[in-house]
């Protein structure tokens, strides 16, 4: 299991390790943290819920996340690594794509369209305003293999945003997170930010600020019918940080300490938490600190 919240890197994991891991028993497991467990667990969920409840495949996923926490130094160096190194793209042919790899390695037909939020909008979600939310579109990429590999619904629909209790402050924060992702290609901009607005490698919350964050995911599944699930989970440190250990660690006890049978996929290969852990991994976070709800229309 990996904290890692590089999608171009673990892009090439997947094209590269996939067969071999399926081949010799290993599970591989990026993403295993806040990076992007809770939204994958969410997703799953409401697809269970449907499916079970009401006999319907996901068609919608909407979701909004009220979020407090704050942003290290190491994570800002990690993003405008990302932005200003890319890695080079292989030679893959332009049919290919790795987040759409079933389990042998096919193109699989499950998908996911991308509707996150990039400006300032009313959600009918959380009956607040939404902005951009700097990892959903990561999240979406994670929840399209999980649905390559769980078989939510042949075409799903995926909304994310951030929530806000007022229209300026979605505005205001939305601009800042353009604002940081632009500073990353320009020179003059990227040097005030990282000089004099952003934290430095080293730098980041305190214990007593972690201690204090939160993370509360709210979400709405709608059948391809019609039927709807309501979700929430929260966790009640910053899970960015603080909660993000405990995710992983979590993972990682499922591996090593939970029957196979109870474990969505046992297989080897390269996994997501929902395929590969699945609903095992949910059960030990709620044990552990989080807490989760979900209930039909």
């Amino acid at each position: 299991v990996d904290t890692t919240g590089e999608a171009d890197w673990v892009q090439h994991i997947i094209a590269k390790l996939h067969d071999t891991a399926k081949g010799s028993g290993a599970r591989i497991v990026p993403f295993s943290a806040h990076d992007c467990v809770p939204w994958d667990m969410v997703v799953q969920q409401m697809a269970i819920r449907l499916k079970e409840k009401h006999g319907q495949d996901l068609k919608k996923v909407e979701i909004v996340d009220d979020t407090r926490g704050k942003i290290s130094g190491g994570t800002v160096d990690t993003i405008f690594n990302i932005i200003q190194n890319p890695l080079p793209r292989p030679r893959w042919g332009k049919n290919f794509n790795p987040w759409l790899l079933d389990m042998e390695g096919k193109k699989g037909e499950y998908k996911v369209k991308f509707n996150n939020a990039k400006l300032p909008s009313w959600s009918n979600v959380s009956n607040e305003w939404q902005g951009l939310f700097l990892m959903a579109d990561m999240n979406a990429k994670l929840v399209q293999r999980s649905n390559v590999l769980n078989k939510y619904g042949k075409s799903i629909s995926y909304s994310e945003g951030m929530s806000h209790d007022t229209f300026m402050r979605a505005f205001v924060i939305t601009l800042g997170t353009i604002l940081l992702a632009t500073s990353a290609f320009n020179p003059i901009l990227g040097y005030v930010f990282r000089n004099f607005v952003l934290p430095k490698p080293g730098e980041g919350a305190t214990d007593e600020e972690m201690e204090r964050g939160y993370l509360k995911i709210t979400g709405v599944g709608t059948g391809e019918k019609g039927a709807k699930v309501y979700t929430t989970l929260g966790f009640f440190k910053d899970a960015g940080y603080m909660d993000t250990g405990r995710m992983l660690v979590e993972c990682g006890l499922a591996l090593a300490l939970e029957d196979n049978s109870k474990l969505k996929h046992s297989e080897g290969g390269v996994w997501t938490s929902a395929s590969c852990m699945g609903p095992v991994l949910l059960e030990r976070l709620v044990a552990t600190g989080c807490t989760f709800d979900i209930h039909s229309s």
